[in-house]
Parts: structure tokens; sequence; C-alpha cells
């Protein structure tokens, strides 16, 4: 008899050993975003501050210790606090975090982008502990969002994130995984861009209107025979000199990208404008001279023609996709 009710004993601690277990395995994360700054896409970065806050009903579980962010370059955290309100343990702290981030630039400076924020627990793989989502008290700040730039969506999503390593543990098979609850703040914002395309762009647009100039030139027969071959190579080399500028400057600014870019489209066809007028202006020289300014003229016309597919056609196209 002793030992059945022993048995039964047991049999009870262990069921609710196993429910302290599954209840402890929730645990809500929730977010305010405070500030979204320094938005640097040649270093794939930006900073971010936001308030995290953590529900559960474990007193043993520390998640201010334990969790970290994960895509961030560095991190640090501030005015940690722990209560228990209501019979929950109720976990905050402040964060201030530089992410890494790969920005999408195909449509720059026209371009949505997903700010993202992952949260993970180091200690505690999935067995012991699952993320869920505050979705209704979790928020951003409209004043945190950066000048220029207008709210699209504010998401928060768990998972599970697997690592194909035991790291390190002496006691693990070679094949062993390890899944670890995540939890993802994605915050996608869409920028205003035409102040930033004007100033951006600027030297290719200088570059297009000298090229434009030197195109209406070569294309009137009587203005050829007016002006001499030095005033256009100047326009050539100025045209040349802006888009180069340009380039410079772009390139401190944007980071590298297999996509082929509205930057890229108003880079080439700038580039091939000047190919196009050098060729133009020169061998309408030669033809005039050789005493055959109807080819010349024809010459002219072909390469403004090529100029103004590409400048206004390639280019146009690139902007509506970058705007729609």
């Amino acid at each position: 008899m002793k030992k059945i009710i022993m048995a039964i004993m047991l049999l009870v601690a262990m069921n609710q050993l196993a429910y302290a277990k599954e209840e402890a395995k929730s645990v809500e994360v929730g977010v305010y975003i405070t500030n979204i700054y320094d938005v640097n896409y040649a270093k794939n970065e930006y900073t971010v501050q936001f308030w995290q806050w953590f529900h559960h009903e474990n007193n043993g579980y520390k998640p201010n210790a334990t969790t970290e962010i994960m895509n961030a370059k560095s991190f640090v955290k501030q005015s940690p606090n722990e209560e228990i309100v209501n019979g929950v343990n109720w976990d905050t702290t402040k964060v201030k975090a530089t992410i890494n981030q790969q920005w999408n630039v195909k449509n720059f400076p026209f371009d949505v982008q997903k700010f993202s924020i992952v949260i993970e627990d180091i200690d505690s793989t999935s067995n012991d502990l699952l993320f869920t989502p505050d979705l209704v008290a979790s928020k951003i700040d409209p004043k945190a969002i950066p000048d220029g730039w207008k709210l699209k969506s504010f998401e928060m999503a768990s998972s599970i994130n697997s690592y194909e390593t035991a790291f390190g543990d002496p006691s693990a098979t070679s094949d062993v995984k390890q899944d670890f609850s995540r939890m993802t703040i994605s915050i996608d914002l869409e920028r205003n861009g035409w102040r930033l395309f004007s100033t951006s762009f600027i030297g290719f647009f200088i570059a297009t209107t000298l090229l434009l100039v030197l195109f209406i030139i070569t294309s009137v027969p009587q203005a050829v025979l007016a002006i001499p071959q030095q005033p256009r190579i100047t326009l050539i080399i100025g045209a040349l000199f802006s888009a180069v500028g340009s380039v410079y400057g772009l390139s401190a600014k944007l980071p590298y990208t297999t996509d082929f870019t509205l930057a890229d489209s108003l880079q080439i066809t700038t580039f091939a404008g000047v190919a196009f007028a050098t060729i133009g202006s020169m061998s309408s020289d030669v033809l005039y001279k050789m005493n055959r300014p109807v080819l010349a003229d024809r010459a002219n016309r072909v390469m403004f023609a090529l100029f103004i597919l590409l400048s206004f056609g390639l280019n146009g196209m690139m902007l509506f996709r970058a705007l729609s």
C-alpha cells in the first residue's frame, strides 16, 4: 500500500513538473521603438533604440541577461528592471543597437526598406522556451521614423532558428542540430525620394543637358559650320567630368549590389551619351572635310536618336518602375 501511495505521489509530482515546464516555455515578447537614425547604406547598417519586455511565469528565467540582438553589429542594454505584476514576471530593458542591414537599392532613392531586429535567447533552446509576440502593446513611436521616410508596416513574428552545431559540446554527436526560438521585428519604411533624387543625380542631369546642347549643334549643319570643334570638345569634357563626379558621390552612398538599379541606368546612359557625342562630333568634322555633309548629318542624327532612346527611354522605364 505504501508503494502504491508513493507511486501516486510521484506521478502527481511529475505531472506538476511537466505542467510547470510547459508554462515556462511560453515567453511573450514586446517592443516599443523610440528612435531610428544613422541610416547608412554604404556601411549596411542603421542604429535603433527601443524598449523590450518579456512576460513569463518562470521566476528563474532572466531574459535581460540571456537575450541578444542577433543581427546587431553591437548593442548595449540600459535600465534593466524586473517586476512581478498580477503573478506575471515583467522584465524590461532599454536597448541601443547598431544593426547589420542588407539594403535593397534597386529603386534608390524611391526605395522601400525593411528594417529588421532579431531577438534570440542564447541560453535556452526551443525545447525550453518559445517566444510569442505581444502584438497589442508593441508599437513604433511616430517620432522614431527618420525624416524623409514614412511607415508602411510594423510586424512581429516568432520562428525557430536552427544551428547545425552543438557549439563545441563534447557530449554531443557530430550531426546534432539545435533549435532556438527567435523573435523578428520588421519595420517597412518608404522613402519620399524626390529631393534626394535631384541632389544625388544632379551631376548626371548636368551632363545630359550639356550632351543635348552638343547633339542639337551637331544635328544642324549651319551650327556645325559656325561652331568649331574645340567648343564642342569642351562640352563633352564638361559632361564627362560632371558624370564622373556623380559616380564618386554615389559610390560613397550606396552599397555594392548585383541588381540593375536606377542609379546604374543613369550612369550607363550618361557615359554612353558621352561616347555617342564624341563619335558624332568627330565623324561630322571628318565627313564635312570629305565633302559629304548629308552623311555627316545622318550620322549625327543616328547618334542623337540612340542617346534619346537610352537617356529618356531606359531611364524613364527605370524611374516608372521605381515609383510604381
